[in-house]
């Protein structure tokens, strides 16, 4: 068995399962190809895989009220949602 192979094959399903995640909790996926930006969202990648939502909370709640939080199963990148755009910046920049 081929090493990179497997490594290929493994990386596929986690993105499979990413996007299946992210669309299942209404996350518009043709957004991340889009030149415009939210101003309330911030995508948080290259994170530790197996990463919690409560981690992503307690890392970005102190820069203020967050609306939502979605990390997929693989734990590899989150999204976090603040209630308000100034608070998001804060959290961007934390």
């Amino acid at each position: 068995d081929n090493a990179a192979v497997k490594l290929a094959l493994a990386e596929t399903h986690i993105i499979s399962e990413t996007k299946a995640y992210l669309e299942s909790q209404g996350v518009d996926l043709t957004s991340f190809g889009s030149r415009v930006r939210s101003d309330t969202i911030i995508l948080v990648k290259n994170i530790p895989y197996g990463t919690s939502t409560e981690q992503i909370q307690e890392l970005f709640e102190p820069s203020g009220a967050l609306k939502r939080v979605l990390v997929p199963p693989a734990g590899t990148m989150a999204i976090v949602e603040f209630e308000k755009a100034e608070e998001a910046q804060k959290g961007f920049k934390a």
